[in-house]
């Protein structure tokens, strides 16, 4: 949540969207829009989930986590795992926070770690009426 001042005084420290570029078109989300969407990608594990590696976190063995990872940010919540309930209940609530409304989630296959992750992507948009789509990679493997 941000804290700012609206044009008419008003102290606003809710969700915010942008539209436009100036103060006058800032407006409330009261909810999610279909018009905010984001990618998000259910590859990474850590060794405290069943495949017990560092996926996606340490490319080519260049990287060593969980302080040093494949990435330009560090995530708040840590190296996660893609598996653990509990970080992407976190991820959803932030989303929906956001106004994010929909999730475009890459898919891998049956028996990949994205499709052990999907019930629990679901099971959250659900929780926060955020919509998901899958981008099928299955043919890809």
């Amino acid at each position: 949540a941000a804290n700012v001042t609206l044009n008419d005084g008003q102290n606003a420290s809710t969700n915010l969207a942008f539209r436009g570029t100036t103060d006058s078109d800032l407006f409330f989300v009261s909810g999610p829009s279909d018009k905010v969407g984001i990618f998000y990608y259910p590859w990474y594990g850590n060794p405290n989930d069943e495949n017990g590696e560092w996926d996606h976190w340490d490319v080519a063995d260049l990287f060593d986590p969980p302080t040093d990872i494949f990435s330009d940010y560090y995530p708040v919540l840590g190296a996660y795992s893609s598996m653990d309930s509990i970080i992407i209940a976190q991820h959803f609530a932030w989303l929906r926070e956001a106004g994010v409304g929909v999730v475009i989630s890459s898919w891998w296959g049956q028996g990949d770690q994205s499709d052990e992750a999907i019930p629990i992507i679901l099971e959250q948009a659900k929780k926060y009426k955020i919509k998901v789509f899958f981008q099928n990679f299955s043919s890809r493997k």
